[in-house]
């Protein structure tokens, strides 16, 4: 389990967080809420994502990811062991919400 609540992280950090991710095998629990990921930066994570087989339970709240990014969200429901998406307060509209509701169906 780690928790990076707060740190600016940014979409350039979250580039390299999506590097990691990638390469990750023993992390399960990744708290990034409050870092200012936005929809740019929310395309890394999503990406890795897709890759990684270890992450069961991610919190990206709070990063205005909002309609743009939660289109990318059909990478993270390729991941098979994922288990938890937090994604309160990132401003998703009627569109986003809509399609991360078809993504969990």
């Amino acid at each position: 389990s780690y928790s990076l609540v707060a740190n600016g992280i940014g979409c350039e950090g979250s580039e390299f967080i999506g590097d990691a991710l990638k390469m990750n095998t023993t992390l399960t629990t990744l708290n990034l809420s409050c870092n200012n990921i936005r929809a740019e930066g929310s395309k890394f994570i999503c990406s890795a994502l897709s890759e990684n087989k270890a992450l069961t339970t991610l919190d990206l709240s709070g990063n205005w990811i909002q309609d743009e990014g939660s289109l990318l969200f059909d990478l993270v429901f390729k991941n098979n062991t994922l288990v938890a998406l937090s994604l309160l307060n990132n401003s998703l509209g009627d569109e986003g919400l809509e399609f991360c509701l078809a993504l969990k169906a």
